[in-house]
């Protein structure tokens, strides 16, 4: 409703109403295999995009598809920085094939973005002024995997 989707309301009501009578939606998803192959094949490192930071590897192999990342810390501590490189800079997620959504509350994603064209691109902020077009080029492999969105209101 906050986003302007006047018919937000009337669903809300309608769900409201429905609950109110002791009813629940059954539609809850799907119900998960007993394949015990399955759910090895599914589970796997194999299906999961590797760290590019050798250190956090060793420990850590990675995050899967559909798997939910999410990195708190306080401000200026270099979250950011960690995330982009994890997910544009070389050997990064994208580059792996993920596909990525970056949720920005902090600060604006513009610059974020920025950084992930840089990451990817291997090129200076002062270069990319000098070229944008190469580091374009360069950000072309990745960029259809890297969605970035503010989510913070008032940005």
């Amino acid at each position: 409703m906050s986003e302007g989707d006047t018919s937000a309301m009337m669903k809300l009501q309608s769900l409201l109403e429905k609950v109110s009578t002791s009813y629940m939606p059954d539609e809850f998803g799907e119900p998960t295999t007993d394949n015990i192959y399955e759910l090895l094949a599914e589970t796997s490192d194999d299906n999961r995009w590797k760290f590019n930071i050798e250190t956090l590897s060793r420990h850590v192999y990675g995050i899967g598809p559909s798997e939910f990342g999410i990195v708190f810390a306080r401000p200026e501590t270099g979250k950011s920085a960690f995330l982009i490189s994890i997910i544009a800079g070389p050997g990064g997620f994208c580059q792996q094939g993920a596909k990525v959504l970056y949720l920005g509350n902090e600060e604006r994603t513009t610059r974020t973005k920025l950084r992930a064209i840089q990451a990817c691109s291997g090129m200076t902020r002062e270069q990319i002024s000098e070229n944008p077009d190469l580091a374009m080029s360069k950000y072309q492999a990745i960029r259809d995997r890297l969605i970035m969105q503010d989510i913070k209101s008032g940005i």
